[in-house]
């Protein structure tokens, strides 16, 4: 008899759809699962007829107390897997308690739950969204480095300094910063950057593919909050197991972390830097080795794939469920 596992999409407009999307491929490789996925207007639906066995809430922060209570008396287990620690971990808490375990992406999240079922499982990357091959000849590539993410107004200021020093060296850039309503409307007018490439949002599968014309792609992590809660966050996060996926270098710019305090062993083939000046300083550095650039960009690739897929996920996640009835 199979293992019914529904998962509960708690936001109408979901810009991370591809994160639900993994997850549902993932369980459905595995032997003995039959896995759905409801949302706001059909949850009470599936729980009726599908009769879940367990229900994997993915994301969290749009969970309405209205469901909660409508639907808690189920005979399900019901799992909140958090997207948005620590920025939304005042919702995520209110809520944790109504559910039977709570897996946060953030590490250091993990201790703030005071929940008897909490554990750290870090989001991952699906390679039907991002894989593309490492692109080995420079003449190929159409930038020396891309952007696309958020302009939250602590990365104001470094990315303004990037912007000019890459233009003063002559480095091919590209810089997509999709808007956000918690971000001041005159947030970006230091950039110097096209005004085109400011408010827009590029697709999962498109984004790996520009990043796979560039010999890096530029990863930070964010430190701002809506709600006034600033913490950084303090563990990898999905896009930074995708964008190895998707065949280019990293360039890592973080005060907060390291990628080698999770993953010492592909600490060589991360390049983390500490301002503009060593993203620049890296950058020129690669055009004059593009074969160890093109190693440590497969190298990453094979990480990935060998260690960090949804399917590698969901199978921790029932396993620490399973365990739980022994």
């Amino acid at each position: 008899m199979s293992k019914r596992i529904l998962i509960y999409n708690s936001k109408v407009n979901n810009n991370n759809f591809h994160l639900i999307s993994s997850l549902w491929q993932a369980l459905s490789k595995i032997s003995g699962i039959d896995v759905r996925i409801s949302n706001s207007q059909s949850i009470r639906v599936f729980v009726k007829s599908f009769e879940p066995e367990i229900i994997v809430f993915l994301g969290g922060e749009d969970v309405t107390f209205d469901v909660i209570q409508t639907l808690k008396n189920s005979s399900s287990k019901w799992i909140l897997w958090t997207t948005e620690d620590p920025f939304e971990i005042k919702r995520n808490k209110e809520i944790s308690k109504y559910f039977d375990f709570v897996f946060t992406s953030d590490k250091a999240s993990k201790e703030l739950y005071q929940h008897p079922n909490c554990y750290y499982l870090p989001l991952a990357a699906d390679s039907s969204w991002f894989f593309h091959p490492v692109i080995e000849q420079p003449k190929e590539l159409l930038y020396d480095l891309i952007f696309i993410g958020t302009a939250w107004p602590n990365r104001t200021k470094f990315l303004q300094d990037l912007t000019d020093l890459l233009k003063y060296n002559n480095l091919k850039s590209r810089f997509i910063l999709p808007t956000n309503p918690y971000i001041p409307s005159d947030n970006l007018s230091t950039i110097n950057i096209c005004k085109f490439e400011r408010d827009f949002r590029v697709a999962p599968r498109d984004l790996a593919k520009l990043q796979n014309y560039s010999r890096f792609a530029l990863t930070l992590f964010r430190d701002f909050s809506g709600d006034g809660n600033a913490r950084p966050q303090s563990s990898p996060t999905n896009r930074f197991y995708e964008t190895s996926l998707a065949g280019t270098c990293q360039i890592i710019v973080s005060n907060n972390m390291t990628i080698k305090e999770f993953h010492p062993e592909i600490e060589q083939y991360i390049f983390q830097c500490q301002d503009a000046q060593e993203v620049i300083k890296t950058i020129i550095w690669a055009k004059t080795n593009p074969e160890m650039r093109n190693s440590a960009a497969s190298e990453m690739q094979k990480f990935v794939l060998e260690n960090h897929s949804y399917l590698h996920r969901a199978k921790e996640l029932l396993n620490i469920i399973d365990n739980s009835d022994k």
